[in-house]
């Protein structure tokens, strides 16, 4: 048990060795030319597994499961943009944000394993 906590909290830290493969399988959809790269001043919007950061940009793969995930009180795929609104994304804000998302998939996956081994 303590070794599945550890990996839970490396990835709740988002500790760089833990946090590196699947984090590519969330997709960005990069702006065209004439399009503005900016997160929605609205409320970020989840559809056909895609979160969508403004009218014409998303990022591709999310599960309804990573997007309902709370943390504690917290939503936090939809937290980081709601927070993030009316900024322009960076390579990095992108990056973080699929790391989050990544963290959401693996807290589900590791509090499966914790429920078997204390069933």
């Amino acid at each position: 048990m303590s070794t599945i906590g550890t990996r839970l909290r490396e990835r709740h830290l988002m500790v760089p060795e833990a946090v590196h493969a699947g984090v590519d399988r969330f997709l960005f959809r990069p702006p065209e030319a004439q399009e503005q790269n900016t997160i929605s001043r609205t409320c970020p919007n989840f559809s056909e597994r895609r979160v969508w950061i403004n009218q014409t940009q998303y990022l591709d793969n999310v599960t309804e499961e990573i997007w309902n995930e709370l943390i504690g009180s917290y939503q936090p795929a939809c937290k980081w943009l709601v927070d993030s609104r009316g900024r322009k994304p960076t390579y990095d804000d992108v990056s973080h944000y699929q790391k989050i998302l990544w963290t959401l998939q693996e807290t589900r996956r590791i509090r499966g394993e914790i429920h078997i081994h204390i069933s």
